[in-house]
């Protein structure tokens, strides 16, 4: 499952959670909403314990999924949101869209792996809350809707790599500039073969 918010769509019938967890308890039906969470908590760990090798390989699909590019504005022209435009308008939008968030996150990686703040003490805590929010969303349901109150952060980072471009570009025969470099290509990556091998039907059949 590559894409992982299609399961709730996809796993239905029995297979749906709330089927699972009614098959297994019998007085499911008369439990609150905070009980039935909790039991679907208490199954998900299980899960997690009993198979560890496909958490993991869940858990790194959810992470890149977190960080993926924007195909909410692409999906909406396909959907007829935004009545129907030409397919020019939703590749320009589009392509606008994808372009500012790449332009940031590569902008950003480099501004926070090789900046520091006066305080560093900021630096560090900036960095946990938005691996707390990520990890979190790794671990439960990762789509890049979610990062949405992270881009304010990642913006910062991304000004300071601005800011910071002629030291940043002396310090290229440094193994930290090649480390930030490995960082972003990495992301190219993972972009390319999400577009390429997951998204591009639905977008082709969206935008043709």
């Amino acid at each position: 499952m590559l894409r992982s918010w299609a399961t709730i769509d996809e796993a239905q019938g029995e297979r749906a959670w709330y089927r699972v967890l009614a098959a297994e308890h019998p007085d499911f039906p008369q439990l609150t909403q905070g009980q039935r969470d909790k039991l679907a908590m208490k199954r998900g760990l299980q899960f997690v314990f009993q198979h560890p090798g496909l958490t993991a390989q869940r858990d790194l699909i959810k992470f890149l999924n977190f960080w993926q590019l924007d195909r909410a504005i692409v999906a909406g022209f396909a959907q007829g949101f935004w009545g129907n435009q030409p397919r020019a308008v939703a590749l320009a939008i589009g392509g606008l869209m994808a372009g500012a968030y790449v332009a940031v996150m590569l902008l950003a990686i480099f501004g926070f792996v090789m900046t520091r703040p006066l305080d560093a003490r900021m630096h560090w805590f900036l960095f946990l809350l938005v691996a707390f929010v990520c990890a979190a969303h790794t671990a439960v349901f990762g789509h890049e809707r979610y990062r949405l109150p992270l881009m304010p952060l990642i913006i910062i980072y991304a000004a300071a790599g601005v800011v910071n471009w002629r030291e940043i570009w002396r310090q290229r025969t440094r193994f930290v500039f090649w480390f930030a470099a490995g960082l972003c290509l990495l992301l190219i990556v993972s972009w390319v073969a999400e577009l390429a091998f997951v998204e591009w039907p639905r977008i082709r059949s969206g935008l043709l």
